[in-house]
């Protein structure tokens, strides 16, 4: 896998490759919710529930934690396993805070999220979801495109 560097420090939104919908704390809270691809439409630099910060871990290469620009909560697995959601807690002091970015593809800007726990478990939207906000959870990384994440900055208010 080829790994390239991300925007860190700056708010950024996470966005699904094959959707185009983002990463957003279920409902918008500050609260111990699950993380959700958001169907309800664009957001604005305003939002910023919606946004999120690279932070590199001292001493990890290609490691971040990823906290969310509004509100002092991180993605977070609680158990590196598969099937198991991705959550959005205040605790940015544990291993299940830590993420791997990588890039499959040298050509393309394209990247899986890896847990740090076993960077074969990748974030994923769950497999056959048919609300208006799909649950994040995480599988076996494969050749499967619903795997795959950009990032880009919000649109002005």
């Amino acid at each position: 896998m080829v790994v390239k560097s991300v925007p860190t420090q700056i708010p950024q939104l996470i966005v699904h490759s094959a959707s185009g919908l983002f990463i957003t704390p279920q409902g918008h809270a500050d609260g111990d919710v699950e993380v959700r691809l958001w169907r309800g439409g664009w957001t604005s630099a305003g939002d910023k529930s919606a946004q999120w910060i690279f932070l590199p871990v001292p001493g990890q290469e290609h490691t971040y934690r990823i906290k969310n620009a509004l509100y002092e909560r991180y993605l977070t697995l609680e158990k590196p396993s598969p099937d198991t959601k991705v959550t959005y807690l205040k605790s940015s002091s544990t291993d299940q805070s830590l993420w791997t970015l990588r890039f499959p593809d040298p050509a393309q800007a394209d990247f899986v999220i890896a847990s740090a726990l076993d960077t074969d478990l990748v974030v994923s939207p769950k497999e056959g979801a048919q609300a208006s906000e799909v649950t994040l959870e995480v599988e076996k990384l494969g050749p499967y495109t619903d795997q795959f994440w950009r990032t880009r900055a919000p649109r002005s208010s």
